[in-house]
């Protein structure tokens, strides 16, 4: 199963349950998802799922997850200032920052939201004036 397969999935239970009426209909949609993790294909892949749907949830009601990698430590007000410019691109309630330190990296940072990602990176600062100067 690929990840797409475990986001399709985590997509269509938060649709379905989305659309319960009452209490009564979502917990039948929760155990017609819990039959479906039970399934063995799908069950080995369940951690996948369910954090994906987690997530898909958390956005659906204005939270949203930004990784944010640098090859050191963000300062308190860093990580604050970051947050509110992310709150305030996306329109979300609140951002959850999940930082990645990356000895790798030069100086600068990396910031992914969804399959939306922005690389403020010394290394792609570079490979973008490499391209320029070969198109010019």
């Amino acid at each position: 199963m690929t990840k797409t397969d475990e986001r399709t999935i985590a997509y269509a239970f938060a649709d379905l349950l989305s659309k319960a009426k009452d209490a009564t209909d979502e917990n039948g949609i929760i155990q017609s998802f819990v039959k479906v993790l039970g399934n063995k294909k799908a069950g080995e892949h369940a951690d996948s799922i369910l954090e994906e749907l987690e997530r898909i949830l958390r956005h659906r009601e204005g939270y949203i997850e930004a990784i944010v990698t640098t090859n050191l430590n963000l300062s308190a007000s860093e990580k604050d200032q970051l947050k509110e410019t992310i709150k305030k691109k996306y329109k979300a309630k609140d951002v959850v920052l999940i930082e990645k330190i990356d000895e790798q990296i030069i100086g600068g940072i990396r910031i992914q939201v969804g399959d939306e990602v922005f690389d403020g990176t010394v290394k792609n600062k570079l490979q973008e004036l490499r391209k320029r100067l070969k198109i010019n």
